[in-house]
């Protein structure tokens, strides 16, 4: 922890250093009388997060005077806020200014990580442009239609692939380089700037972690990203937030239900066709047809879809319980789907889910 008080200069040099380094900046903005500071007249802290590519200071000033002050923009630069809004009138110093040596959880990566070493492959986790690329480090900002939309991450200790350049359009997936030491260091922001403390909520899951627990089903890694594809395809919940204004836990179930019952009705394999689940959703009869298994392989893997693919992968039939509180059944050839889905039908209004678990069509 960095604090006590200080000539502007080493200060503006500390919080520059901070800033590089992925750190928020703590600071007490000086009293006013007068009344005419920006953020206060009394005194408090606000939070300094970093600095644009043209000089101008994002300032979280959650209880200031700002039209936006969860995050306030201040364009004259760093040295004029430090002069005007943080050095007492009468030493001429710096005071009251902490800059944290760890960052909250997700920030930013200075120490090494369980799993990295030098020399392994990076890869892109969703679809992105590229808008920096700086020595190790790159930029990328999220295309897809997801949260993660318009939010940019910068991943610092990689070797940039020589054939990565400034304003490509990437893939999920896409490898983009290779670590070059065994640490590396991870800054997510939100479309206002913001920092993002859950940046492990957008990566792409490492396949060597994602199956860590015993499941029933023996799925491979392959097999779970499957089951997440289709659940985006069919019942994303991330949409059904959007779109039909569910809530997020009912949206997560909903989804869980939906992937449970189109999985296992293919792991019934009432054709005998094949041996991989693959085969099983292809196969004639069953839910989907090869057509949209290729309409799948474009679907991109969001953390909601993986979320509920992984539950999907851990807990058998009687683990599951139908809308009646009574244990699913894997023999679901029953049938389920949309019910009295008439014209201008409305989804949960005037029509619903069903789920046949007796088999007898009721």
């Amino acid at each position: 922890m960095f604090g006590g008080r200080g000539d502007t200069a080493t200060y503006v040099s500390k919080i520059r250093e901070a800033f590089s380094q992925g750190k928020p900046v703590i600071a007490n903005v000086k009293p006013s009388p007068a009344g005419n500071n920006l953020y206060t007249s009394y005194g408090h802290y606000i939070v300094l997060l970093g600095e644009d590519q043209n000089g101008t200071v994002l300032v979280s000033d959650p209880n200031g005077r700002g039209v936006d002050n969860i995050k306030n923009k201040y364009t004259p630069g760093l040295e004029e806020l430090v002069r005007l809004y943080l050095t007492e009138e009468v030493s001429g110093n710096v005071g009251g200014i902490l800059i944290p040596d760890q960052v909250p959880t997700g920030v930013s990566f200075n120490k090494k990580l369980e799993g990295f070493e030098a020399g392994l492959e990076v890869i892109t986790p969703g679809q992105a442009e590229v808008i920096n690329i700086e020595g190790n480090s790159i930029t990328l900002k999220f295309t897809a239609e997801n949260k993660a939309k318009n939010m940019t991450m910068k991943i610092e200790g990689i070797s940039i692939n020589p054939d990565i350049a400034e304003g490509d359009q990437l893939q999920s997936k896409q490898p983009i380089g290779t670590t070059t030491d065994d640490d590396i260091k991870i800054l997510m922001r939100d479309q206002k700037k913001a920092i993002i403390n859950n940046v492990e909520d957008y990566m792409v899951v490492n396949s060597k972690n994602i199956l860590s627990v015993s499941q029933p089903y023996n799925f491979t890694q392959d097999d779970v990203e499957l089951i997440a594809k289709l659940i985006a395809h069919e019942m994303r919940p991330s949409v059904l937030v959007s779109a039909y204004g569910m809530n997020e836990e009912d949206a997560m179930e909903a989804g869980k239900v939906c992937g449970y019952v189109l999985v296992n009705r293919a792991l019934v394999n009432y054709s005998g066709n094949g041996t991989t689940l693959l085969d099983q959703l292809c196969a004639p009869g069953q839910y989907a047809g090869a057509n949209t298994l290729q309409e799948w392989a474009s679907v991109e893997i969001t953390p909601d879809v993986m979320e509920a693919a992984e539950w999907i992968s851990k807990y058998d039939c009687s683990s599951v319980l139908n809308p009646r509180g009574e244990p699913m059944t894997r023999n679901i050839l029953g049938q389920s789907g949309w019910c009295q889905c008439k014209p201008n039908g409305v989804p949960g209004s005037t029509c619903w889910w069903w789920i046949d678990t007796t088999q007898d069509g009721q």
